[in-house]
């Protein structure tokens, strides 16, 4: 402010300032002029001044904000690291080698722990510094959780990144938790290079959610086990063996030689630790290899199928980290395969489990599937740098310990299939299938336990391999057939395993009917066919799986034979001839509640062809918009059909792969999927031909269908996310059941209680019925009645939570209400 200047006013640093934060909002002109204008404030001088300033100042401040921008990625990954959570259990990963915690007074550098690098860095810079030419070892191990993978290279120092600074490149291995979850770097660093960056950076890999523990996803960090050694090539020879043997010491095979297969006996087999004597590998001569892809011994182990079994295996090896690095690995075969005896390293065909690293050692204790063969490795790191630092040749050589320790479990586990196995929820396929006019009349059912008998039949349920089946995964069922029938199979979703089907002629092997395989990311079969009278065989079949199976996995199935006799050709012709156009059929957008049915009802004829494939019925595309996503668009898919006549189903292609995974309902398939991305979707509805049909066969019924789109950000006012979720795995109940004669009908699934609190069900029946419905509830009983429907209604039946009639031919009317079953309101999901 010049000297004699008017005090009057807003001081010069107020000004200035209102003048710089107008200048960094863009909108300083006018304000300026609002506050600069006026001749009653300051002086024209004094203005010009300002203004001088003022672009001095716009200019200081451009220029700063270029160099907050240039060091942008630094800026924010600093923020990153500055303000995440602090819950890591880890010791945080150091940046500086330089201290006594890890540089002895002799110059060496050593660390071995585990440090939690925070899950926000993808680069972290550690500073090493040494005094002399020094020969230096780092290995880096991620935990198997870590959905990502680690390298590391060295650089002089503050130049990290550029290719002409590195020093030492890394290479990534196996590693404890995989294929490339090692990182191992070594060499010579040389007395122009006694300080560098040692650059560790993350990758992220493709991972499903499941596959990483939701305790580290929680902790933010990510473990890292950090071996490093940085010994001055003056003390090398201090970190060597001092003589070394004529001739190699090593463990003995499994069997005494390295050719054959030791099969696993109840004794197991042991190698104890020896205290007194090392085993030695002399390498002194010999051609250089790679990092661990020498073989130092190994043995290969056959261990036969136990019953729900596993093989425990706990092998421990210790060795001089710094200048003899080894890595112990189990190589899976399968029983059928022979390994290569003459292999100096593994190749992983059906995987490779690596050793967890100790100080200066390795440690694997893992239990392990039965049914297979293991090859046991003990691999070693070429260190040349180390021969060339200690050339004397009687020296070359690697001493380590070596135990091991491989049986069969002896404590239960949670795989185990013991008393508690009752306990589970699937049931026992039957035995056998007796398909008779008659079954009350017949002397073939009391041959067996269980068995199923009756005319029409149709079982389905959540099964399960029982005790004495699990070894084989295989179990067959009996079918005795009387008359000519329409039969159908399929599989449904399984739990730990696949599980397929196969029909046969009793005693053939050639297929009575061809197993055909529904398009989608899980393998899900249909066998669909004409049966003649016979006995045939059906079998569940799957491979054991490789981590074993829990003793209540289980899986969904369905079996059905309907005669032919009982199909009313008038009936089907008509419905043959009324087939829906579904050239009209469109998926809705609405913001009704999913638990309130849309249904459009079709007809479509099904065909019989000499192979089952696939017939699309309808097909459409769904474009969704950036402007659609941010609305939270699910799609709705619930399909109801005859399961024996039509199993229509449907699928969902986006980006060209299958996403729908379709649950079963009682009478077809549901499915919620999304929230859905910006891109098109495909959805297709088909069906599956059948096979050994008379020429021009074809079977018709009537379907439902309800296919919506839905807005989870409109989904309606008052529901909650608890709601929103219930709705989506679960459907509405039926407004019609109308079987065909001797058509067994069951529901069995869960269901929404409607807002009403009621629902109505119309029950028309041709013959005489047996009426049986069962309802349960945490949250209501359900007040049951049956009344007749016609020019007068009658109450037929009533009763709480079970109701249990015999009906004759007409039309009936199921009244379902739920009352609250405590002074509790109900769940947000009943």
């Amino acid at each position: 402010k010049p000297s004699g200047s008017s005090r009057s006013g807003p001081s010069h640093f107020a000004i200035t300032c209102a003048i710089d934060a107008c200048a960094v909002f863009g909108w300083w002109h006018s304000v300026c002029h609002f506050v600069c204008g006026s001749k009653q404030v300051l002086a024209e001088h004094e203005r010009d001044l300002f203004f001088l300033d003022m672009v001095l100042r716009y200019h200081v401040f451009l220029q700063t904000l270029a160099l907050i921008l240039a060091d942008e990625q630094n800026s924010i990954q600093t923020s990153l690291q500055t303000y995440a959570p602090k819950g890591c259990k880890y010791n945080p990963i150091p940046n500086f080698l330089g201290t006594r915690a890890f540089t002895t007074y002799t110059g060496e550098v050593h660390v071995n722990d585990v440090f939690g690098l925070p899950s926000t860095v993808k680069r972290h810079i550690l500073q090493l510094n040494v005094n002399t030419e020094s020969l230096l070892t780092l290995q880096a191990e991620v935990h198997r959780d870590t959905p990502a993978t680690l390298t590391v290279d060295a650089y002089r120092r503050g130049e990290a990144g550029k290719p002409s600074a590195r020093v030492l490149a890394g290479r990534n291995l196996l590693g404890c938790g995989g294929d490339d979850t090692k990182a191992f770097l070594h060499g010579t660093l040389s007395d122009k290079d006694l300080e560098i960056d040692l650059v560790f950076e993350l990758i992220s890999v493709e991972v499903a959610a499941s596959q990483v523990d939701s305790r580290v996803a929680e902790a933010r960090c990510w473990p890292v086990r950090l071996d490093i050694s940085a010994i001055p090539t003056s003390r090398a020879a201090l970190n060597w063996p001092e003589t070394c043997p004529a001739a190699n010491r090593l463990p003995a095979s499994f069997q005494g030689t390295s050719n054959q297969v030791a099969v696993l006996g109840d004794k197991g087999l042991s190698l104890e630790p020896d205290s007194e004597k090392h085993f030695v590998y002399r390498f002194g001569g010999e051609r250089p290899w790679n990092d661990f892809e020498r073989s130092l011994w190994s043995g290969t182990m056959e261990v036969p199928p136990r019953l729900h079994r596993f093989v425990r295996l706990f092998l421990r090896t210790n060795f001089r980290f710094a200048s003899g690095s080894l890595q112990l690995a189990i190589e899976l075969f399968d029983l059928k395969d022979t390994p290569d005896a003459t292999a100096l390293a593994p190749k992983c065909a059906m995987g490779c489990l690596g050793g967890v690293p100790v100080h200066n050692g390795q440690v694997i204790d893992h239990a392990m599937p039965t049914g297979f063969r293991y090859k046991v490795w003990l691999l070693a790191a070429s260190l040349p740098e180390w021969t060339r630092a200690v050339p004397v040749s009687s020296r070359h050589c690697i001493e380590f310990d070596f135990d091991y320790s491989i049986r069969y479990e002896e404590r239960m586990t949670p795989f185990e299939v013991g008393p508690a196995a009752w306990l589970c929820e699937s049931s026992r396929l039957p035995a056998k299938i007796v398909q008779t006019p008659k079954p009350w009349s017949t002397d073939k059912l009391s041959s067996t336990d269980h068995l199923v008998a009756g005319r029409s039949i149709w079982v389905r349920d959540r099964f399960g391999f029982p005790p004495d089946e699990v070894a084989d995964m295989e179990h067959k069922i009996e079918l005795e057939v009387s008359e000519p029938c329409v039969f159908r199979a399929t599989t449904h979703h399984s739990d730990g395993v696949d599980v397929f089907i196969a029909l046969t002629k009793k005693d053939e092997t050639q297929r009575a009917c061809k197993t055909f395989k529904h398009p989608g990311p899980v393998p899900r079969q249909t066998i669909f066919c004409m049966l003649q009278p016979g006995t045939y065989t059906l079998t569940f079949f799957a491979d054991y799986p490789l981590g074993g199976l829990h003793p209540c996995s289980d899986f969904f199935a369905q079996i059905a034979l309907r005669p032919t006799a009982l199909a009313n050709e008038d009936k089907t012709q008509q419905c043959v001839a009324a087939a829906s156009d579904l050239s009209s059929l469109q998926v809705q957008r609405s913001l009704a509640l999913t638990t309130t049915p849309q249904w459009k009802s079709i007809k479509i004829p099904v065909t019989f062809e000499s192979t089952p494939a696939t017939v699309s019925v309808w097909s459409s595309g769904i474009t969704i918009t950036d402007e659609d996503a941010l609305q939270r668009l699910f799609l709705r898919l619930v399909l109801h059909s005859d399961y024996i006549s039509s199993d229509l189903r449907f699928q969902v292609r986006f980006e060209g792969k299958y996403i729908a995974d379709t649950q079963v309902t009682s009478h077809g398939y549901a499915d919620m999927i999304g929230p859905l991305d910006p891109g098109t979707y495909y959805v297709d509805m088909y069906y599956v031909t059948g096979t050994k049909g008379p020429t021009n066969t074809k079977l018709c019924s009537t379907s439902m269908v309800d296919m919506r789109l839905v807005s989870r950000s409109s989904y309606g006012k008052g529901n909650s996310t608890a709601q929103w979720l219930c709705t989506s795995t679960r459907v509405p109940p039926p407004d019609l059941l109308s079987p065909q004669s001797d058509e067994q009908v069951l529901l069995d699934s869960e269901y929404v209680v409607p807002d009403s609190g009621s629902h109505r069900v119309r029950i028309k029946v041709e013959e005489p019925r047996l009426v049986r419905v069962r309802t349960s509830s945490s949250d209501a009983e359900f007040q049951l009645e049956l009344w007749v429907r016609g020019n007068s209604e009658a109450l037929l039946a009533r009763g709480t939570d079970a109701l249990e009639v015999l009906v004759g031919k007409g039309t009936f009317t199921l009244k379902l209400t739920a009352t609250s079953s405590g002074e509790s309101s109900t769940s947000a999901c009943p």
